[in-house]
């Protein structure tokens, strides 16, 4: 009889266990610790899950006495595998790099430091990209990565912030085509809390703001810090006519509830392209196993006409994967003049 009551104890702990890492926002526990990380990486969940099915079904044989518990038990890790795959493809592993009728083309790529300015400038070039964000990315070789563009017949304007000199893990950069015009480094509005984000503003109006992304993780000791810098992106999402492209380090599940669209009045681009899915980081796993925490969003004055996670370049020197959007302008309505 105890035996039997410790059985269901332990089952009824498990599933609150697993629906709290399946579908967190059930709980609001989505930026919580141990469930933040663990719900991250669904695909690799579910691979992991499938496998805990093998080896319970294996121990099962060896204790009859326990089989319909652990039975029970497999059944649970199979319905959350389940659960993460059916999320996984809902959110799409897909790629559409069509790019039809876009006029900003977006390049987001967490360097860490490792990636050569001819690696950067190659990738711009070849998609011909007019924004490029670039976390862990030093001014100097911003500024070469410039230079290079500018030869090839694209140039291109530098902003970048630093929050030590020398440490490229500690800078953002970002780079902007002189064809959207003159933009200024904003430095008025706060900044993520760890590590530099660079916001730039037009000189004319009528351009969007670009603010280039490197939100810290959550990791243990920088929970605080993380949630704060998402609220904060989530701010600059309320402020009209906006591109936000980088590292966030945070999936769509942590996003839930920061907004009316998936991070304040943004929605990303992934999500409208069949993309969300793929997994930016870290390149040591494949795409669909990885975590997908690099993303280019929008206000609702853009919409994507393509997108493409570059998995080519793995060896680059980066842990993250490149990220490519192509955005075309939402057309206005204009009522007809009263006759």
């Amino acid at each position: 009889m105890l035996n039997r009551i410790l059985q269901t104890v332990a089952g009824v702990a498990v599933a609150f266990a697993l629906l709290a890492l399946a579908w967190p926002q059930i709980f609001s526990a989505q930026r919580t610790v141990i469930v933040a990380q663990a719900v991250s990486f669904r695909g690799l969940s579910a691979l992991v899950a499938v496998a805990g099915v093998v080896v319970l079904l294996v121990v099962s044989l060896f204790l009859p006495r326990l089989r319909r518990f652990i039975a029970t038990l497999a059944v649970m890790l199979a319905v959350f595998a389940l659960v993460n795959v059916v999320t996984v493809a809902g959110r799409g592993l897909g790629s559409t790099p069509t790019g039809f009728g876009s006029t900003v083309r977006v390049l987001s790529w967490n360097t860490g430091g490792a990636v050569s300015a001819e690696q950067i400038a190659d990738l711009a070039l070849d998609y011909n990209a007019s924004i490029i964000a670039l976390p862990e990315t030093s001014a100097a070789t911003a500024r070469k990565v410039a230079a290079l563009m500018a030869t090839a017949g694209n140039p291109m304007s530098e902003l970048t912030r630093e929050a030590y000199s020398g440490d490229p893990a500690m800078a953002t950069s970002l780079l902007t085509s002189v064809l959207m015009g003159e933009y200024t480094l904003e430095t008025g509005r706060g900044n993520t809390n760890a590590v530099p984000s660079v916001v730039a503003t037009p000189v004319n109006p009528a351009g969007p703001t670009i603010v280039a992304v490197h939100a810290i993780g959550p990791i243990l000791g920088e929970m605080a810090n993380w949630r704060a810098d998402l609220s904060w992106l989530k701010n600059q999402c309320r402020r009209g006519n906006v591109i936000l492209a980088g590292d966030f380090n945070a999936t769509i599940d942590h996003m839930h509830s920061l907004g009316a669209a998936t991070l304040g009045n943004c929605t990303s681009a992934g999500q409208l392209t069949g993309s969300e899915a793929v997994g930016t980081w870290p390149t040591a796993l494949p795409p669909a196993l990885g975590t997908p925490i690099d993303h280019i969003m929008f206000s609702p004055d853009w919409h994507p006409t393509g997108m493409r996670v570059v998995s080519d370049l793995d060896a680059a020197g980066s842990d993250h994967r490149p990220v490519l959007v192509w955005l075309a302008p939402v057309e206005k309505a204009v009522a007809p003049p009263e006759e």
